[in-house]
């Protein structure tokens, strides 16, 4: 029962547990200016983690997160650019990243790839294929051109809480209200639950995989206009590592690698986490390389967690 709990609540006791230390450690690790900061650290890693749960749930994964943020980003840039209308650029980069997770979704479909082999090998190829076409579009590092929207998005705060932060929780609410409250969010659980079961139930699967791949590429877009308003520019490096922090969020906050399991929520809270842990680190003093460890070493740990927990339920 003790370990049942654990799991099930898992994600709360870290964070609890992580500010706990952190505090005793260090005191500034409870001031309000750095727990903003963590809220607005964890907008753009959270809004991608919300397009990876999706397809998660479904069954699926994508290692092509960091070329398709990097294409959106730069796109972001260029359209402002050419344009000067921040919401001519905002909507180019979220059809860029529609269109990206659609071909994403149809390659899939039009291969039957329902191995987690095939699954990983196609969308890294299909990272690549974004990267390129970054490139092409634009081969050096390219700064946003200045605007008060763009500001607003990655600066500005409201009541003292960062705007960034803000759209994070927004979007946040539409995917728990999508995923738990609607038809095709429901679908997207059996589908990761069992897909041959989905399809004989009367689902098109078909359309369903397809539509995880294209919320995952509007989220992908959306993470990136948000960390593009953040720092200001953008390049074919954007994104860069953005697939194993998404997937570490998604998977701290109870996402099952199997499917159809996870939420919006959830993952609300992995992303917090996520972000927490690299900010008591840098606290604490320890070096980038350790860091990096030990994110490694937590992500095997939820995973292996993630495992037993499955034998469990098995087992009834």
């Amino acid at each position: 029962m003790l370990y049942r709990f654990t799991a099930n609540y898992m994600i709360l006791i870290a964070i609890f547990v992580l500010c706990a230390y952190s505090a005793i450690a260090n005191p500034v690790f409870l001031r309000m200016d750095n727990v903003l900061n963590v809220g607005l650290q964890s907008a753009a890693i959270g809004i991608a983690a919300l397009g990876m749960t999706t397809i998660m749930i479904g069954g699926y994964i994508d290692l092509s997160l960091p070329g398709m943020f990097a294409l959106t980003s730069v796109t972001f840039c260029k359209a402002a650019e050419w344009t000067g209308n921040p919401w001519i650029a905002i909507l180019a980069a979220l059809g860029m990243g529609l269109a990206a997770g659609a071909l994403n979704g149809a390659i899939m479909v039009l291969f039957g790839a329902r191995t987690m082999n095939n699954m990983l090998f196609i969308s890294y190829g299909m990272g690549m294929v974004f990267k390129s076409l970054t490139a092409f579009i634009n081969d050096r590092v390219i700064n946003l051109t200045p605007h008060p929207v763009f500001k607003a998005i990655g600066e500005e705060r409201l009541l003292r809480v960062p705007i960034s932060f803000l759209i994070f929780l927004a979007i946040v609410l539409l995917m728990h209200l999508f995923l738990k409250k609607t038809v095709s969010g429901k679908s997207i659980y059996y589908l990761g639950c069992n897909y041959e079961g989905a399809r004989l139930a009367g689902i098109n699967t078909r359309r369903t995989v397809l539509l995880i791949f294209i919320i995952g590429g509007l989220l992908a877009a959306a993470g990136s206009i948000v960390n593009v308003a953040q720092v200001s520019q953008a390049s074919t490096n954007s994104g860069y590592n953005y697939e194993i922090n998404a997937i570490t969020a998604a998977v701290l906050g109870g996402t099952a690698f199997k499917g159809g399991r996870g939420g919006a929520f959830n993952t609300f809270l992995g992303a917090i986490m996520f972000v927490l842990l690299a900010n008591s680190l840098q606290l604490l003093g320890f070096s980038a390389y350790a860091q990096y460890a030990m994110k490694g070493l937590i992500l095997v740990a939820v995973i292996l967690l993630d495992s037993k927990k499955d034998v469990l339920e098995a087992r009834g």
